[in-house]
């Protein structure tokens, strides 16, 4: 996907992921959940937390399907993105 069918660049959604979690989400999640994985909606501003990423994920798939989500590890730099889809488990 491009910008042109998503709305969206890879920035622009981890820039808009990353405004939610610092003005919204990480004083009610830090320090009590380091580790777990948090996956943002970053259209609506929804988001689903659990130990397993691809739990998290597939809630946030089915709530909206095409939606533009990034997901981040509580306490970590490291992070990734979903955009519509949610990842295989194999």
């Amino acid at each position: 996907m491009d910008v042109a069918t998503t709305g969206f660049g890879d920035s622009e959604i981890a820039q808009k992921a990353e405004a939610i979690y610092e003005s919204s989400i990480r004083a009610k999640v830090e320090p009590e959940h380091i580790g777990k994985f948090l996956v943002i909606d970053v259209e609506t501003g929804e988001w689903d937390m659990d130990a397993d990423d691809y739990a998290a994920s597939f809630r946030m798939y089915h709530k909206k399907p095409q939606g533009k989500r990034f997901a981040v590890r509580i306490g970590h730099r490291a992070s990734g993105m979903f955009r519509g889809g949610v990842p295989n488990r194999d």
